[in-house]
């Protein structure tokens, strides 16, 4: 199984960065690790680092915010300082990216601020080195926020994808973790919270009843870190709770009789999929259900897309259209880049036409 099939299966968002509005922006270098601190315009005292996820040693270092974590504007916004580190490499890298984060946390605290409280949040692999950070430097921190986590052993370019929990954990995490968790990806989560079924506080986790790769919007994310803060400061805390909130947009699709003129909203660099304006009140009016095709088209070309429910639906090449958190159909070829298929732009005329 080569390395582009096995960041498909655990769904990493790599390829799109957010751009924060902050007072002001430090960055520099940490043994090699590049670091992103965002301050906001009326501190809180408290602290967020952010850990990404894998990203292919293909390519370059960065410390932007990783796509999967939508919330920090809205922790900037309320008063929280936000960080963020590249890791010094690119890869498979779970203790240097916990040793990474440890340093950004411990530059922050001698040179920036001294902040009342530290908590982490990341997604996929970057969540599984909050897990590792749990039991190795639990003083550090006052709990984790982990978004799809990957808690299985090292990622490697050929071979089968790991279903075992990481040889790197012991099961003795120090600090609250709350793991936000699609219905596809449970097993892993659940997997590492029986191991450390002895632990005190015992890992807890909330499920998202969506399919997908943190596929989750920032009502989720928002409701589960203001919960994960709570119980880090004493609260009680549900276990097991769906912490789905489905959101339904309005639509400014043009409906026809025989189907949808629409644009490409947001177009997801690198990864290749793309985010269109369409909603489900839109697709109903077409009685389409789960399993059937239309045709999708744009700059003079036409494809068929199956509606599904995830990436994997279809085979490698063909395309599948799916719902994302905020309620959007998004657009996606497997294993293929669909925005360079199609030659998108930003806000590209699109046309779906049902039989």
């Amino acid at each position: 199984m080569n390395l582009s099939r096995v960041l498909k299966l655990i769904g990493l968002l790599f390829g799109s960065f957010a751009v924060l509005s902050a007072q002001k922006e430090l960055t520099g270098e940490i043994e090699g690790a590049l670091y992103q601190i965002s301050l906001p315009e009326q501190s809180n005292g408290k602290l967020v680092i952010l850990a990404h996820g894998y990203r292919p040693e293909s390519l370059p270092k960065s410390a932007s915010y990783g796509a999967g974590n939508v919330l920090p504007q809205t922790l900037l916004d309320a008063g929280w300082t936000l960080a963020s580190t590249s890791y010094r490499r690119n890869g498979w890298i779970m203790e240097d990216a916990g040793a990474d984060l440890v340093n950004l946390r411990n530059f922050i605290e001698a040179e920036v601020m001294e902040p009342a409280t530290v908590y982490l949040m990341g997604n996929s692999m970057g969540a599984g080195v909050i897990t590792w950070l749990s039991e190795n430097h639990s003083e550090l921190f006052d709990g984790g926020l982990c978004l799809g986590a990957y808690v299985y052993g090292p990622i490697v370019e050929d071979g089968p994808v790991s279903t075992d929990i990481g040889e790197h954990y012991a099961g003795k995490p120090k600090f609250p973790l709350l793991y936000l968790t699609n219905t596809t990806e449970l097993e892993g989560p659940t997997a590492y919270i029986d191991f450390a079924d002895e632990a005190e506080p015992t890992p807890v986790l909330w499920k998202i009843a969506r399919a997908g790769h943190v596929n989750q919007n920032e009502q989720e994310q928002l409701s589960a870190f203001t919960a994960l803060v709570d119980w880090a400061n004493g609260g009680a805390i549900e276990s097991n709770k769906d912490a789905t909130i489905v959101l339904n947009p309005d639509s400014t699709a043009v409906i026809s009789e025989t189907g949808i003129d629409a644009v490409a909203q947001t177009l997801v660099a690198v990864y290749g999929n793309f985010i269109t304006n369409i909603v489900r009140s839109d697709l109903e009016k077409f009685d389409l259900q789960l399993g059937d095709t239309f045709e999708l088209s744009a700059n003079g070309q036409s494809v068929p897309v199956l509606l599904g429910a995830t990436y994997n639906d279809v085979s490698v090449g063909e395309w599948v259209a799916f719902w994302d958190a905020d309620g959007y159909l998004l657009f996606c070829r497997n294993y293929k880049h669909a925005v360079n298929s199609l030659d998108l732009k930003q806000d590209n005329p699109l046309i779906l036409t049902f039989n």
